[in-house]
């Protein structure tokens, strides 16, 4: 018994040991071991240079720029194949940027603001005061001054009509004192009072301020 299982053994032995050669060889063909480093400069199989591609085109000098006497040009229908009517630009009269006199132009012109504990509140160009109705009498026509007037050192008032009046006319306020009066407001155009110290907002407040800003950019530039 023992010497048939020992020979069974080294029979089931070399029949593995010649199908492990026979396995093994297919596999090196198939997929042969390579290094990891890599190959080599001149493993490579292809050309090391390449063939040279010629073209034979002629240089940039060798163009015939003048056409030839007997070529016609085929004039197109519309230009840039755009058949649609050219929009003609319309000329202003302003004159031009270098025409101005750039010496007489303030710089730097800014809306002043005061800061109240760091919040910025811009400050009117004309002075606006609340009341709740008209007090102030002209010096001129002896009636109440509404909307916009002008006062000096808030003693003397002129109305709107008759500002523009003795700017004309000077009848009894020269051109030097009409300089001393200043433009004051109420607030007629942006509160209702109905005769009482409640103000009844009449006009929204992005209105009120977009009115505000306007006036005091214009004060930069013009002069009432």
């Amino acid at each position: 018994m023992r010497s048939r299982d020992g020979g069974s053994c080294l029979r089931h032995e070399n029949e593995s040991a010649i199908i492990h050669e026979i396995v093994g060889g297919v596999t090196n063909i198939v997929k042969p071991i390579r290094s990891k480093k890599g190959v080599g400069p001149l493993a490579s199989k292809e050309s090391r240079f390449r063939e040279k591609v010629t073209f034979r085109t002629p240089s940039p000098g060798r163009y015939e720029l003048r056409a030839k006497p007997d070529m016609t040009v085929k004039q197109w229908k519309a230009p840039f194949l755009v058949s649609s009517k050219v929009r003609e630009m319309d000329i202003d009269d302003n004159p031009g940027p270098g025409t101005y006199d750039l010496k007489k132009i303030k710089k730097c012109r800014r809306t002043r603001f005061v800061y109240n504990m760091g919040h910025p509140e811009m400050i009117h160009c004309v002075e606006t005061v609340c009341v709740p109705k008209p007090v102030d009498t002209c010096g001129k026509c002896e009636k109440l001054c509404e909307g916009d007037y002008w006062h000096k050192d808030y003693s003397t008032f002129l109305c709107q009509m008759c500002w523009y009046e003795e700017k004309t006319t000077q009848e009894t306020y020269t051109a030097q004192e009409l300089k001393q009066f200043k433009k004051i407001r109420n607030c007629s155009f942006m509160h209702d009072h109905e005769k009482t110290r409640a103000a009844l907002r009449i006009l929204p407040q992005n209105k009120i301020n977009k009115k505000i800003r306007l006036e005091n950019y214009l004060d930069l530039y013009l002069s009432c």
